[in-house]
């Protein structure tokens, strides 16, 4: 779990992208594939030699460096209909005021349903 700052959205998403380069890499994961369904964010990040906007380029170059030190790094946009379970625990995570952690068997009702309806074959988990 990572505290931000308020920002703009597509600020909140270029530096959830370096949070989760910099934890992949502190794993030892050396394949990794980032969703996300900010398509500004995600347009910079798997386009070669995109102009960023200007409030997520320094992000964005930060993410990019970092991404060289892994075999295979993909960056892709989903819409959020398919992100509902990400875009859930954001939402559940903005309303909470203090720092939250899950494990499969306490998660909330509304991220058990948002996880079930994104990935059915997963429901058997729950």
């Amino acid at each position: 779990m990572k505290k931000h700052i308020s920002c703009l959205p597509v600020q909140a998403e270029a530096a959830s992208v370096l949070w989760a380069i910099n934890l992949a890499s502190a794993e030892g994961w050396m394949r990794i594939i980032i969703e996300g369904d900010s398509k500004i964010c995600f347009d910079a990040l798997s386009t070669k030699n995109s102009m960023p906007p200007w409030n997520i380029s320094h992000i964005v170059s930060d993410v990019l460096s970092a991404s060289k030190s892994f075999i295979s790094v993909s960056f892709i946009w989903v819409r959020r209909v398919c992100n509902m379970a990400a875009h859930e625990a954001a939402k559940f995570a903005l309303q909470s005021p203090m720092f939250i952690s899950f494990s499969l068997d306490s998660l909330p009702l509304v991220l058990a349903i948002a996880c079930k309806a994104d990935f059915p074959p997963c429901s058997s988990l729950f």
